[in-house]
Order: structure tokens, then C-alpha cells, then sequence
């Protein structure tokens, strides 16, 4: 229990392993928890069963992070996690990473759900529920992405920018305001995404001065409402 603004930094990789019957639990009883960092230069760490619950973005000596958990430059495996009702501006980010993501669970996030930056990696048979922003923001490299579904989510269900390249198959996006955007000179390629209920299903543009426009292939687009 992280209270009075409690955090977690590791320099070394973390094991954290739970069972379906006996998870571990990581949580903030009065909301203050300043989440968990690893920076665990280019080791890998393991994460399964565990819940992460009402936690903020850790700050230290003048410096801050945008997720309630975050690893930098440290390779993880993410598997049967919750992430729930966290107070920053993601609730897991992963940068310049090797990672793998299955069998998770986001819900109910102030902000953004998962933000990726300039790391390799698979989302695989998650879902994200009741996001304020985005549930899935990638930023460069390459991202695969399989058997998603999403729900509720305010602003981009999944967004690929700064020369990112992306496939994603099987995902279902369902009461949001835009399903996906490809944006400055990214790439994607999408097969069987089933939309329902959402402003805007494609978005494909350049935001960004110094790059080019986005590039997306679907296959097999349904749409409805």
C-alpha cells in the first residue's frame, strides 16, 4: 500500500508474480501512491497477476514521469495485469523497451490507458475500458497488436505517430470518439477491425512539421453507427 506519496524506484529488473487466485496487489488507500519506475538497464522483468490500483506518476528531485508505472530501457514481460483507476497521464508506459503484453486489463484511466514509446512489442488479448484519452498511443518503432477490444474511450482508441509502424488483427473499438489514427510518416496495416458506435473511424494525416503523412491498409474494415 503506497501512501504519502510512496513510490517504487528500481535499477535492477523486478519479478512480480502472482497467481489467478492470490494476485499481488499494488495500491494507493488515499490516492497519493506515486506508482513504480524500473530503469533496469536492458534487463528484463516479469509481471504477471498483479493490480495496480489508484497510483500516480512518480516525481523525485525536480524530475517527473507521465505513467503510474513506467520502464525505461528495460525489457518486460506484462501478462494477466490490471491496471485500474490511476491518477496520470498513463497508467503504464514503456519506453525505448522490448516488450510483451497479454492477457491485461486497463480500466477506468484519468488520461491515457498505454503509451508506447520508440519500443518493439506485442499487445495481445487485452482490453481498455472507460478512458478518459487514448487506450492505446504508440509513438515509432514497431507494434503489433492482436485480439484487442476497446470500449468507452474519449479521444483515440489507437494512435501511431512519429514514424511508427504498426499491424494489428482482430481488434474490436466500440463506443469512442475516433477508432484509429496513422499519423506523420507512419505506417500500419490492419485486418478484421470491427467498429461500433464511434465519431471517427480513420484518421490519416501529418501533425508534426519535421515529419511526412501516415500510411494505413485495412483489410476486412466493418463499421456500424
Amino acid at each position: 500500500n503506497l501512501k504519502q506519496n510512496a513510490k517504487i524506484i528500481s535499477r535492477s529488473p523486478v519479478s512480480f508474480k502472482g497467481t489467478e487466485k492470490s494476485p499481488i496487489n499494488i495500491k494507493s488507500s488515499d490516492a497519493s501512491g506515486q506508482g513504480i519506475f524500473v530503469m533496469a538497464d536492458q534487463e528484463e522483468s516479469v509481471m504477471e497477476y498483479v493490480v495496480f490500483d489508484k497510483l500516480s506518476n512518480p516525481s523525485h528531485f525536480g524530475w517527473s514521469l507521465t505513467g503510474a508505472v513506467c520502464f525505461y530501457e528495460s525489457p518486460v514481460t506484462i501478462e494477466h495485469c490490471t491496471f485500474k483507476n490511476n491518477n496520470s497521464e498513463d497508467a503504464l508506459n514503456i519506453f525505448r523497451s522490448k516488450f510483451l503484453l497479454n492477457n491485461s486489463h486497463f480500466e477506468n484511466t484519468s488520461s491515457d490507458a498505454l503509451d508506447v514509446d520508440f519500443s518493439v512489442g506485442t499487445i495481445s488479448n487485452s482490453s481498455f475500458k472507460n478512458c478518459i484519452n487514448d487506450a492505446v498511443d504508440v509513438s515509432g518503432r514497431n507494434i503489433t497488436l492482436l485480439n484487442l477490444t476497446i470500449d468507452k474511450v474519449g479521444d483515440k482508441a489507437i494512435s501511431l505517430g512519429e514514424n511508427g509502424h504498426m499491424k494489428g488483427e482482430n481488434i474490436t473499438i466500440s463506443n469512442s470518439d475516433i477508432a484509429l489514427v496513422v499519423k506523420d510518416l507512419s505506417s500500419a496495416e490492419f485486418n478484421n477491425i470491427s467498429v461500433n458506435n464511434v465519431k471517427v473511424g480513420i484518421a490519416v494525416y501529418q501533425k508534426k512539421s519535421q515529419f511526412g503523412p501516415g500510411v494505413a491498409i485495412l483489410n476486412n474494415f466493418k463499421s456500424k453507427n
